[in-house]
């Protein structure tokens, strides 16, 4: 054998499928490239007259093939502690207004998401009106704590103004597919929790589009929307296909928002936004009490 036919190694790779990919682009420019199982790990041999060529190539491949830099993400705003602690009050505010369902108040005759009256007499503002209501202080108290958590984020990552909209709609859409839903029951709810699980969709959307959960995979934002809808949303008193229609339309809602603003709107759009929101919610209490 001469000394151009002895072979040598060209690379170590610590896997057979790592080395049998770059024998095969030795192979592929007409050199003999041998894999074989070595003390350090997989070894990829040439003849020694091609050794050279052989590491040249390997190496040309690599910087070729390097993996994309993973995409820097823009931080997100600070949380909004001082509108989160404004809209917890509201609630706050507004169930000691109306008091709790047992008590009979007009109000939540006139304002309750009533499946049958939203669907037969189209009385679509009992979507947004419910969404202000609670039946007792547990349930203020448990959606004023999410909704600060998760509204909150969401208003961090959109904007105060556009998060509340975003969280309205969601609200809304959500008891309306509900109302939808049992149309032909005498179903009756109230509370903000579908603009809650409104949020969590929205967060979920932004997670898949802007890929801030790279290592879960594109399904992770779903996973983690589902696990929290299983955890907080199917409770015996829980009404689940609210929390489940909320979710969805948050969803729906946060993929073209997210595509659309990969950051905060300016400060005009928050407030044109924000004041959207309070006057869908007044004009909605206006028709109900009318």
């Amino acid at each position: 054998m001469s000394a151009a036919d002895e072979r040598e190694v060209v690379a170590v790779a610590p896997r057979q499928r790592r080395a049998d990919e770059w024998a095969l682009v030795l192979q592929a420019e007409g050199l003999d490239a041998a894999v074989r199982r070595g003390r350090e790990g997989w070894l990829v041999e040439t003849r020694r007259g091609d050794a050279a060529h052989a590491r040249a190539l390997l190496d040309a491949f690599e910087r070729e093939n390097q993996p994309a830099p993973a995409r820097a993400l823009a931080p997100l705003p600070p949380f909004p502690l001082a509108s989160a602690a404004a809209a917890s009050i509201a609630l706050l505010w507004l169930f000691a207004w109306t008091g709790p369902r047992a008590g009979g108040s007009a109000w939540f005759a006139a304002g309750s998401a009533r499946a049958a009256r939203i669907v037969a007499l189209g009385e679509w503002w009992r979507a947004l009106t419910a969404l202000t209501l609670h039946a007792d202080l547990g349930h203020v108290l448990g959606n004023v704590l999410a909704g600060s958590l998760f509204g909150g984020s969401a208003c961090a990552r959109f904007g105060t103004g556009v998060g509340a909209a975003l969280l309205v709609a969601a609200g809304a859409l959500g008891n309306l597919a509900n109302a939808f839903y049992h149309r032909a029951s005498g179903h009756d709810s109230v509370g903000a929790s579908t603009a809650v699980f409104g949020a969590i969709g929205l967060l979920a959307a932004d997670a898949l589009v802007a890929g801030r959960m790279p290592r879960g995979g594109r399904l992770a934002p779903f996973g983690a929307a589902l696990g929290l809808l299983a955890m907080l949303g199917t409770s015996q008193r829980a009404d689940f296909g609210a929390h489940l229609f909320g979710l969805a339309a948050g969803f729906a809602l946060g993929v073209p928002a997210a595509r659309l603003l990969p950051a905060a709107p300016r400060l005009a759009w928050q407030a044109l936004a924000g004041a959207a929101a309070a006057a869908a919610l007044t004009a909605a209490w206006t028709l109900a009490l009318r």
